[in-house]
């Protein structure tokens, strides 16, 4: 995974595939990182807590900011439990290894 030309894409051997699009990534102190791409009206906020020599980012939440009101909830597909889950398994995500830009593929 990446953040190349600011989006969020998963890399394989064949290309990339964009997994969140126009993404930003900042400091959240006490060794986090922040993404936070556009959800509708709402931001999708993912942190990621850094291991190691600051090379190792550990997924550690995934939510909405604001807090979606019930209507909002009842205009997301599956609605509030089935997005809790996937903000769950997505937590459950092994860690990435941070390395610099210049070492990627293509």
């Amino acid at each position: 995974m990446a953040v190349l030309g600011g989006d969020f894409v998963l890399i394989s051997d064949t290309g990339y595939k964009i997994v969140q699009k126009a993404v930003k990534v900042t400091d959240a102190g006490a060794n986090r990182l922040k993404m936070t791409a556009n959800f509708g009206s709402l931001n999708w906020i993912t942190t990621f807590r850094l291991e190691g020599d600051d090379n190792i980012a550990v997924l550690e939440k995934v939510y909405l900011e604001p807090e979606p009101t019930a209507e909002q909830w009842a205009l997301i597909p599956g609605g509030e439990a089935k997005m809790k889950g996937m903000f769950k398994q997505l937590e459950e995500t092994p860690h990435l290894v941070l390395c610099p830009a210049s070492t990627r593929n293509g």
